[in-house]
């Protein structure tokens, strides 16, 4: 492959770790990264994340109280947790993925 630019990362297309051939190889950005790991579904969301403080459970019961009209402070306090975790769940800036 060569030498390696500043700011790049080599990527894998077949995902296959112990993989070491260099026609599965490329060249991306860490954005490229990224976005190659979710289209593939490898990025760890919810419960999976080990600072996970609510269940989906709860981030179900945390809409329906947002749809009922309460405050995201009151939310917040019922379960435990910042308002700003409230206001990401309501604006799908985490738990997005979750219907």
């Amino acid at each position: 492959m060569g030498p390696i630019p500043d700011k790049l990362c080599v990527l894998h297309k077949c995902d296959n770790p112990p993989c070491n051939n260099q026609e599965h190889w490329f060249l991306g950005t860490r954005r490229d990264n990224a976005k190659d790991r979710d289209n593939k579904g490898r990025t760890t969301k919810g419960t999976g994340i080990i600072q996970a403080v609510l269940s989906e459970e709860e981030v179900r019961e945390v809409r329906s109280m947002l749809a009922q009209g309460l405050p995201q402070q009151v939310i917040a306090d019922v379960f435990g947790v910042a308002q700003g975790t409230v206001w990401r769940i309501k604006e799908s800036k985490s738990w997005g993925w979750l219907v």
